[in-house]
């Protein structure tokens, strides 16, 4: 079916469950490395915290800042409102909280984060490869040659490295560094990258050229 054919309603769709599918992938990562987390991890912390904080800025922040300050009125309907949304989300965060309780919290396995990896370096590799052809104008159909390891500087460089052994004893790493080569009758070109899994995205994109007659 050609793309223009595609009924809007039908692409919505398909934009949304990719968007849900990437949402479950990044979960996945954090919790790969992070552990399967907590009561703090879930959605019912979430709800209660903002409950609290609702109430307290409706209860007693605001009336006390405001106290003096306005002769509209409107905080007698403003302030309690805020209060009561607040015991609403506080009250739902306990029931969801109580809810998640009973829920085992499953680690994610080896495989599912070799299915997270292998998805987002294929995806890092197209970006590489484009990056070259807009960069320099290759042919999109040259042979690019791509090599990746875990990247180690960038635990110092806003990029925090998070690890874990794995079951066979092997270490796994959240980022990684991509080099992708090719080459044509004038010259040498590669581009550098590093790739985050828990979030997906690749950052310090820098493509280079290389006269071959300058190469030694």
């Amino acid at each position: 079916m050609e793309q223009d054919t595609i009924p809007q309603v039908v692409k919505d769709d398909l934009f949304s469950q990719d968007h849900m599918q990437e949402l479950k992938r990044r979960g996945d990562s954090q919790k790969y490395f992070e552990g399967a987390g907590d009561f703090r991890s879930g959605e019912g912390f979430g709800y209660l915290v903002g409950g609290g904080l609702s109430i307290v800025m409706g209860a007693f922040i605001f009336p006390i800042i405001m106290s003096g300050h306005s002769d509209s009125g409107i905080e007698k309907y403003l302030f309690p409102l805020l209060t009561l949304a607040g015991i609403f989300l506080a009250v739902k965060g306990i029931f969801l909280m109580r809810k998640e309780d009973k829920t085992p919290r499953i680690p994610i396995s080896d495989e599912r984060f070799d299915e997270i990896m292998a998805y987002d370096s294929e995806k890092a590799k197209k970006l590489a490869e484009q990056a070259l052809v807009d960069a320099y104008g290759i042919s999109p159909d040259s042979e690019f040659i791509h090599l990746i390891g875990p990247n180690y500087y960038t635990a110092n460089r806003h990029i925090p490295l998070l690890w874990k052994v794995d079951q066979t004893g092997k270490i796994r790493y959240s980022n990684f560094a991509l080099v992708t080569l090719v080459f044509d009758q004038e010259a040498a070109y590669s581009h550098t990258c590093i790739l985050n899994h828990r979030d997906g995205i690749v950052s310090k994109s820098h493509p280079y050229r290389y006269e071959l007659d300058e190469i030694k």
